[in-house]
């Protein structure tokens, strides 16, 4: 089973969220989460006013290759994604998502640890440099995107630069992969 966080890995809600910012209130913050600091006071303020009201459209900020690749591994996958979205947002952000297969999503607010402790999955795939070490530490197999903000964690996890590199890294269980085709590479992981 794999667990896979949302915001920052299926959709760039950071390049949405800023848009909405600079547009709206005429600001010119980075696109870039690395590079926020922000300097706006009441951000939660912000934010809750933003997914307020551009839920029904984040979608269009889904990361390039996902669906391919998101697609691909639930076929060998049960994937469940748990996220930290305000549940009041939940039927928007199912409807966001409806291009991808998942067994299950869950809105944690804040208890993602605990909620994937019970699930016990084999793969997590996540952002946050805090949950990639912790995930990590507990004996679960953590892919993370390349970012700014997840530089140093390298003996955390395995980082991917998109979600076809990260597919590759779960198919070939971290095989290096020159082009050729690998005669196991039919058989995929066990679950």
């Amino acid at each position: 089973m794999i667990v896979c966080d949302i915001d920052g890995v299926i959709l760039h809600i950071s390049r949405h969220f800023t848009r909405w910012y600079n547009k709206k209130y005429h600001k010119g913050i980075s696109e870039n989460p690395s590079h926020w600091r922000y300097g706006i006071d009441n951000v939660n303020v912000y934010f809750k006013e933003f997914f307020d009201t551009c839920t029904p459209h984040i979608y269009d900020y889904i990361f390039d290759d996902v669906e391919q690749y998101f697609n691909k591994l639930s076929e060998k996958y049960t994937i469940w994604l748990v996220t930290a979205f305000p549940e009041e947002h939940k039927f928007d952000r199912i409807e966001n998502l409806s291009k991808i297969n998942y067994a299950n999503i869950i809105f944690s607010k804040n208890k993602k640890i605990d909620i994937v402790e019970k699930i016990k999955p084999r793969i997590c795939i996540e952002d946050k440099p805090e949950l990639i070490e912790y995930f990590h530490k507990a004996g679960i197999k953590v892919y993370y995107p390349e970012r700014n903000y997840t530089k140093g964690l390298n003996g955390y996890g395995i980082k991917f630069l998109n979600w076809g590199d990260l597919y590759n890294k779960i198919h070939y269980n971290g095989r290096k992969v020159y082009g050729k085709k690998d005669n196991n590479s039919e058989k995929g992981l066990v679950h």
